[in-house]
């Protein structure tokens, strides 16, 4: 028997599957890490409102579904954003040798902010998934102040995540993956993110990865350095 010859795939064809792949990863991240963001967190202000208003925004269950479906599409997004990490990674493969401390450091600060996003969805939810599947009571005023997913998200995740942006921009630049003007944009959105303690500059984040995956998009079918 004469064994029939299996058909291979072009390199350039898997390049652009791979490069396609990675940018559509971050671009459905920015949606969903947006609508994630103004549905999860609790509509009143906890620190300023008051308590019979904070009390009765927890006690309506269209609320409590509101941000829980937002936790969900929260950690969805995370999931995203480390494939679009894990993606943008191998096309910065070519500055592994050059830069070995660098690239280590995108394949930890990519699972690291993903990781930081589903932790702050699990807390920012903690007590409304006790309210509405434990059958517990609506607490004191007090201890639903005690919200920490915000700092996970919007302090540590952030900076993680401007260092992995700073990071990315100088190796990208240096192997020509990023132009020019690629790399002072994402450290000026990377600087823009260490103030995110500030629910807007959060913004920087989804930014960056929309304008990083339309460049992969119009680059997937450049020959690799």
């Amino acid at each position: 028997m004469t064994a029939t010859a299996q058909p291979t795939q072009a390199p350039g064809a898997t390049r652009t599957t791979r490069y396609v792949a990675t940018a559509w990863a971050g671009i459905a991240f920015v949606p969903l890490f947006v609508l994630a963001a103004f549905m999860v967190e609790p509509g009143p202000d906890s620190q300023t409102a008051s308590d019979a208003k904070l009390t009765a925004w927890y006690s309506d269950s269209s609320n409590r579904t509101v941000a829980l479906i937002g936790a969900y599409l929260l950690i969805v997004s995370a999931l995203t954003f480390l494939a679009f990490v894990a993606g943008l990674q191998e096309r910065l493969r070519p500055a592994r040798e050059r830069f070995p401390v660098g690239y280590r450091l995108i394949g930890w600060t990519g699972p690291l902010t993903a990781g930081l996003f589903i932790v702050g969805a699990m807390e920012f939810v903690g007590i409304i998934g006790n309210i509405s599947f434990g059958d517990t009571p609506i607490p004191q005023a007090d201890l639903l102040r005690q919200n920490i997913g915000y700092p996970f998200v919007f302090v540590a995740g952030a900076l993680v995540a401007a260092t992995l942006i700073a990071i990315t921009a100088t190796l990208a630049g240096r192997i020509g993956l990023f132009r020019t003007w690629h790399v002072w944009v994402s450290y000026v959105l990377a600087l823009v993110l260490v103030f995110a303690v500030i629910f807007t500059p959060m913004a920087a984040l989804p930014v960056w990865v929309l304008i990083t995956s339309i460049v992969l998009l119009r680059r997937r079918a450049e020959p690799e350095s």
